[in-house]
């Protein structure tokens, strides 16, 4: 259920409190931006969260990162397991007041008045979700992770300072986990429509293509080898 005006500082202190927890666990909210199944999103609408609350519910590194509310799970013909911990979902409520009469006004009210005549305010709530598989009685139907084709353009522009590079490397989708194998001389990156973004795909991609150029620096042995002229 949303909560009124009153509790705002109750919601801050709560995301607070996650984010604190999650880093106390070594794992950094705002660092991990793939998943198997893509974004975390509602399981009956099927929309990704945004902002704080997708950073929040993809730190969980869930391989089904679905969620629902209380009652969604009631009208899909199941209920909330006994002890599943929920997680809130915030946002931002906006009201409307006529600044001459202090009346308030519906949106549709605002919209059709000048701005100088409308005060706008906003005030934060939240409810809550629970994880897919907190629930039971629900005939779970989870969309199948399939290849992302983006323009071809978009992914020439991604991949074009790769062409720069030297010592070409291989790029894998074995594992739906990004890393670098040394020994095989390869990228592994989870499929593209795993991550939140097009930029985040790319972000990760080259952090483990700055980790191949390191690996190839140092060779085999460990020690940094004496021609530098591929950083150049």
């Amino acid at each position: 259920m949303a909560k009124s005006p009153s509790s705002r500082q109750d919601v801050y202190h709560i995301i607070t409190n996650i984010i604190i927890e999650k880093l106390e666990q070594g794992v950094i909210p705002w660092k991990k931006s793939w998943s198997a199944q893509g974004p975390a999103a509602n399981y009956v609408t099927k929309k990704p969260y945004r902002g704080i609350n997708a950073l929040l519910l993809n730190s969980l590194g869930l391989a089904q990162p679905y969620f629902l509310t209380f009652r969604q799970a009631q009208r899909l013909g199941g209920h909330i397991q006994k002890g599943a911990k929920s997680l809130p979902v915030v946002y931002w409520q906006w009201y409307f007041l006529h600044k001459e009469t202090g009346r308030k006004l519906t949106e549709e009210e605002a919209k059709a008045l000048p701005n100088c005549e409308v005060e706008r305010k906003a005030f934060l709530r939240y409810y809550r979700v629970f994880y897919i598989q907190d629930t039971e009685g629900i005939d779970l139907a989870l969309p199948k992770t399939q290849p992302t084709e983006l323009p071809e353009d978009l992914l020439m522009r991604g991949f074009k300072p790769l062409h720069s590079m030297p010592h070409p490397v291989a790029v894998k989708t074995i594992r739906q986990q990004p890393y670098y194998h040394p020994r095989h001389d390869y990228i592994n990156m989870p499929v593209m429509n795993a991550f939140s973004s097009t930029e985040a795909y790319f972000q990760v991609f080259y952090h483990e293509r700055y980790f191949s150029i390191i690996a190839l620096a140092l060779g085999s042995n460990g020690t940094l080898k004496n021609s530098l002229d591929f950083f150049r």
